[in-house]
């Protein structure tokens, strides 16, 4: 559907494109050098409770992105507080992972980050 909207109207297939935007996609326009900024933004317990809550390959990817561009220490402390967290619910999950991505998209919004290109290096 986006690909025959591009072909008639590629400024309007990109804003669409943007506008899609979820927890999964992080990982693809998100450089590495930004997690810090993110951490800003993003209360620690909502980051526990969306890393707690990934199960697709894609929400795990993006946490382990996460996870991987922080402090050993704080990493550890996060991954702690997943443990003891425990399960959790699908809905809560979605709520953090949505106010992930809303901190990202500010973040974006405001110039503080800029997304990476397809053909960058995270």
């Amino acid at each position: 559907m986006l690909q025959s909207l591009e072909e008639t109207d590629k400024v309007l297939a990109e804003q669409v494109r943007k506008s899609i935007f979820l927890f999964e996609h992080i990982t693809d326009p998100l450089k590495v050098t930004d997690v810090p900024a993110v951490l800003r933004v993003v209360e620690m317990q909502i980051l526990v409770t969306a890393f707690a809550g990934a199960s697709m390959e894609k929400d795990i990817e993006t946490a382990e992105l996460i996870l991987g561009n922080i402090s050993k220490r704080m990493g550890d402390g996060l991954c702690e507080e997943m443990r003891e967290r425990g399960t959790v619910k699908q809905a809560e999950a979605e709520i953090a992972m949505n106010a992930v991505v809303a901190g990202i998209r500010t973040l974006e919004q405001t110039g503080e980050i800029t997304y990476r290109e397809p053909t960058e290096e995270a």
